[in-house]
């Protein structure tokens, strides 16, 4: 009898061996496998140091709404890319500390952070409607469907654009684990883009799964100076396929490729119909430098998807 109860005990131990094994092969079978992208800067343009940007859209390839943040300092903006000049700009109440921003049906969307509110306004800036919402507003973004929103955790939220009620939530993982803090978003070619709180890398979220499919290694890239803070701000022109990427206080916006070219976010080459401004000394990244959606096609040119950084700065006690 004594032998018998120590064999059941070992067929035990057996099954539950061979249990977590199963368990950890699922596992491993279904995290996604993530491509990782480095970046070469094509070129630079000027920010506004004083720019606490939390949210980046490109309007007519030429220019862009940037919205900032801080309280007392929140501001919505119309920036002009080439000089980084401000054409036209709206201060937000000093009560409100401004987050993202958005495009939606010819109007812009912007959020803000603890405050619960969120802001309609035409392209004048004149206010449309406010609305309230109950998570913190860090990022916005939209699929042409919905409003996709982050609220500083794992978590987008899809939202209704008319009611800003959430239709659905996803959450986003990184190598089958929850990826908290994610910032400012930007939805291209069927992925979200995203930035992640106090990293130098940029996430590619599937929307179907929360799948983080790619990473894109922004390491330094950073200006170095006073007032510098995190990479923010995200922002795409589909006329051209340039991708903008920005962050607090940064004094430059930087124009970047990504390499090798992406499998899951094909673009066709599309050159810039526009001449670009002389172009600043190329800096590339610390590693063999690469980007995220275009391929170069000679030595002196590049198709593709092109991308422009900027970078402000966060202090310590506060948001995103």
């Amino acid at each position: 009898q004594e032998s018998r109860g120590l064999g059941d005990v070992y067929k035990r131990q057996c099954m539950y061996l061979g249990l977590i094994l199963a368990v950890f092969l699922y596992i491993s079978c279904a995290s996604t496998e993530v491509i990782s992208y480095r970046y070469k800067i094509i070129n630079d343009y000027p920010h506004d140091p004083e720019a606490f940007t939390q949210g980046l859209i490109v309007e007519n390839s030429t220019l862009l709404f940037e919205g900032t943040g801080l309280n007392g300092k929140s501001s919505i903006r119309l920036v002009e890319i080439q000089t980084g000049r401000i054409l036209r700009k709206m201060t937000l109440s000093d009560e409100y500390f401004g987050e993202g921003i958005t495009e939606w049906n010819d109007k812009l969307i912007q959020l803000t952070w603890r405050n619960k509110k969120g802001f309609v306004y035409d392209k004048n800036f004149d206010l449309i409607q406010d609305f309230n919402f109950n998570i913190e507003g860090w990022g916005i973004t939209h699929d042409g469907v919905h409003l996709i929103v982050s609220d500083g955790s794992d978590k987008l939220f899809f939202w209704n654009p008319n009611t800003f009620t959430t239709v659905k939530t996803i959450s986003v993982k990184l190598n089958g684990s929850p990826l908290r803090f994610l910032n400012e978003l930007e939805y291209v070619n069927g992925y979200v883009l995203a930035n992640v709180w106090y990293q130098n890398f940029i996430v590619i979220i599937s929307p179907t799964n929360g799948d983080v499919v790619g990473k894109i290694d922004l390491a330094g890239l950073a200006p170095i100076g006073p007032g510098v803070d995190v990479l923010n701000g995200i922002a795409y022109d589909a006329v051209h396929q340039r991708l903008f990427v920005t962050g607090k206080q940064w004094p430059k916006l930087y124009h970047i490729i990504l390499q090798p070219p992406s499998t899951f976010l094909v673009t066709s080459s599309v050159p810039l119909s526009s001449p670009e401004p002389t172009k600043a000394p190329l800096r590339t990244s610390p590693s063999s430098p690469s980007v995220i959606l275009g391929h170069p096609s000679s030595a002196n040119r590049w198709d593709g998807i092109y991308i422009c950084l900027l970078y402000t700065s966060d202090a310590a006690d506060e948001e995103d």
